[in-house]
């Protein structure tokens, strides 16, 4: 069975387990808040994004990319309408010989040339083209009439946020059964596996979104093109060293249309079309230059964790010194947010942290008032413990003294013994050297009258010599 009553003192008991279910908590209403009210906290949550576009170093523009751009010439050459498809077929095999590794074009295959536009036999050649220099991107058109093995078709959508802002791209789109790549991301990717095969591919089956990072303003002008008439007039003189000059390892984009705004709004404030954005996407991924944002896990994540933090900032440091650790907190978070966007070009979440940093103040005042009364009752029954452990220890504390003084008294009398035995064996060594001295002394004596033994003996022997000589 479960000790719910024993649960309740540790959690009441542990600052830590506190911090971490009001952190909990408050990110769950944040959460609902946020999707409560979607634009107004979709625009805060992007706002280190947009200011920090609209101020950052210039993007650089890459080499490898060749827009070739209607112009007033090519205009007053070829019309001011869609261009005939055989020209669109001729500029391709230009690219294609002059080593382009990857083409695309801003034009569906929607429909069959008019006659006034080159008809079938138009058609035909750019077909042809395609098929020669596959594969070849165009935008994608689910009515598609002119379609081709050797053609890619990509789409040029964008992600419009709740702000009805546009700032991420979709690498791939479900059209029905079918899957439609990113028009900028297919060319990467064709140029990136042209230059290494073994390259991963950057479209999977859950590929993400994609934030599109762009040069300057994000305007139409601000990738730097080359005119379809300066391009033209290289073709016609055949001079390979300037097409080359201009194709040669690159990815290549034909713009058969008069650029104009379209109805994608950027952070920068300027709308564009969905070919303009996808190019600055595409430019971004040749120089290296991308921006990522915190995905929905990371988001919430770093959400529970600094509303732990703050709640643990309360609940430890009570009164205004709690308020001003927290503020403290939130100040390191946005310089955190901050420092993270301009040195590692990665978005962190803003909304739902800051949503759920006002309900974690709310919150844990709330909590401290309701659980007052828990908390004095847990502390009395913690003293009372504690006066209980106190006692038993210092009873353990008198019966170990007990033992220690008859200790010293056993130790006294072995000390007393040890000394008695050391007199007594001082006393038998004392006898034993007079005995030792006594038997030296006993033994000398008896040389002594061994000698005088012998002595007499020689006397007696000489007396009786004499005696016999008086006889005879």
């Amino acid at each position: 069975m479960v000790q719910w009553t024993k649960i309740w003192r540790l959690f009441i008991g542990s600052l830590a387990l506190q911090a971490g279910a009001i952190g909990l908590a408050a990110t769950l209403l944040a959460t609902i808040l946020v999707s409560a009210a979607l634009a107004t906290l979709t625009a805060l949550d992007w706002t280190p994004y947009d200011t920090w576009l609209r101020h950052r170093d210039p993007v650089a523009v890459s080499p490898s990319l060749t827009i070739i751009a209607h112009d007033q010439a090519g205009e007053d050459r070829f019309g001011s309408g869609p261009w005939d498809r055989a020209v669109l077929a001729e500029l391709i095999t230009a690219a294609y010989e002059a080593g382009a590794l990857a083409i695309g074009v801003d034009h569906r295959l929607d429909r069959a040339s008019s006659a006034l536009e080159g008809g079938a036999a138009s058609d035909a050649l750019l077909l042809e083209a395609v098929h020669a220099a596959a594969p070849v991107v165009f935008l994608y058109d689910p009515d598609s009439l002119l379609g081709s093995e050797a053609a890619i078709y990509g789409h040029a959508l964008l992600s419009t946020d709740p702000d009805h802002v546009s700032r991420q791209i979709p690498l791939l789109i479900r059209v029905g059964t079918q899957s439609v790549p990113a028009f900028g991301a297919v060319l990467y990717n064709i140029f990136r596996q042209r230059i290494d095969s073994s390259a991963a591919a950057l479209l999977t089956g859950h590929a993400p979104s994609m934030l599109v990072n762009m040069v300057a303003d994000g305007s139409p002008t601000a990738l730097p093109s080359l005119p379809l008439s300066l391009v033209w007039d290289a073709i016609r003189l055949h001079d390979d060293a300037k097409l080359s000059e201009w194709m040669k390892d690159k990815v290549v984009v034909l713009l058969p249309h008069r650029t104009s705004d379209g109805p994608w709004l950027l952070p920068t404030g300027r709308t564009v079309s969905g070919v303009t954005a996808h190019l600055h996407v595409l430019n971004s991924l040749l120089t290296g230059h991308t921006t990522r944002r915190v995905g929905m896990v990371g988001e919430s994540a770093a959400t529970i964790l600094l509303a732990s933090i703050l709640a643990w900032c309360l609940l430890r440091f009570q009164g205004r010194r709690s308020f001003v650790f927290a503020a403290g907190i939130l100040v390191l978070y946005g310089t955190a947010v901050a420092i993270v966007l301009t040195a590692l070009h990665v978005v962190m979440p803003v909304a739902l942290p800051s949503t759920a940093s006002l309900f974690v103040l709310a919150g844990t005042t709330m909590w401290i008032n309701l659980t007052a009364g828990q908390r004095m009752l847990l502390l009395e029954r913690s003293m009372l413990h504690l006066q209980q452990e106190a006692a038993a220890v210092r009873e353990a504390l008198m019966l170990r003294q007990n033992r220690a003084d008859t200790l010293e008294e056993d130790f006294e009398a072995a000390q007393s013994a040890v000394a008695q035995s050391s007199l007594q064996r001082e006393l038998l060594a004392r006898t034993a050297e007079s005995l030792r001295l006594q038997l030296a002394d006993a033994q000398e004596q008896e040389r002594k009258a061994r000698l005088q033994l012998e002595d007499l003996e020689r006397q007696l022997h000489d007396f009786r010599a004499a005696d016999r000589v008086s006889v005879s």
